[in-house]
């Protein structure tokens, strides 16, 4: 877990989830603990210029992608990091660093 870090993004989907399934008891104390570990990687000024950047080259090639994980590929990237997924909507972003550990 010292390894592993998320965004804070990431982590307010999460919370989202989680009030919007008040019953989920069980996940809840799944993503709590979870959240406790992981070390919350936040939102700056390094990954909004490449979040602008990287917005207006996929628009301008007619392959815009979702704010939300727009935003998370730009904060991995300003932070030179990997980002770990299985959506390969993530692809369209030159650069990025990506492991998809579903595999």
């Amino acid at each position: 877990m010292s390894e592993i870090g998320i965004s804070v993004i990431t982590e307010a989907e999460l919370l989202f989830g989680l009030v919007r399934r008040p019953d989920t008891t069980q996940l809840k104390i799944v993503i709590d603990e979870f959240l406790l570990r992981a070390e919350i990687l936040p939102w700056d000024s390094d990954a909004a210029r490449q979040y602008a950047s990287i917005r207006a080259m996929l628009e301008a090639g007619g392959q815009p992608m979702g704010n939300l994980d727009l935003m998370i590929a730009a904060q991995a990237l300003a932070s030179g990091i990997v980002l770990v997924t299985s959506d390969s909507v993530f692809r369209r972003v030159k650069g990025l660093k990506i492991e998809d550990w579903s595999k």
